[in-house]
């Protein structure tokens, strides 16, 4: 299976997403802070990076970028989520180098960020899947 790193990501929705990838045999690093997330990308590169917006010492995107520029990231996909879904936004995402961007919906404090269910799972999951980790199946769905 593969090794997937979920990097500055909201908590209920790293725990979420981490536990989902792990029950399918998937092997998940989580970072909150972008020197940790560099330090698993040249250690160990990753098949996939999942980027949020929360990562400590670095904005996202900026992160994506630097990690573009490194010998371990230059072919790593990554997506990028993010709680904007403005087609601005969205280039602004590619220009920062990441394969797609996701808009993940956030609400206030209390609530749960994201439910694992409907367009944002099936989009995660066709765009895993069109970057080559065919064996990540809709999470949720066991049927599939």
């Amino acid at each position: 299976m593969a090794s997937i790193l979920l990097a500055g990501l909201p908590y209920e929705l790293e725990g979420a997403v981490n536990r989902a990838l792990a029950a399918q045999g998937h092997a998940v690093n989580t970072a909150r802070e972008a020197d940790q997330a560099l330090r698993v990308i040249t250690r160990s590169p990753p098949a996939l990076a999942i980027v949020g917006t929360g990562l400590t010492g670095s904005k996202g995107l900026h992160f994506c970028s630097h990690v573009r520029n490194i010998p371990e990231g230059q072919d790593l996909p990554i997506i990028f989520l993010t709680d904007r879904d403005s087609l601005a936004d969205k280039l602004d995402g590619f220009a920062a180098g990441v394969d797609d961007v996701l808009p993940v919906l956030c609400f206030g404090l209390g609530d749960v960020p994201v439910s694992l269910g409907g367009d944002f799972v099936d989009d995660l999951h066709e765009l895993v899947a069109e970057l080559g980790l065919k064996t990540i199946q809709p999470f949720g769905r066991g049927d599939q």
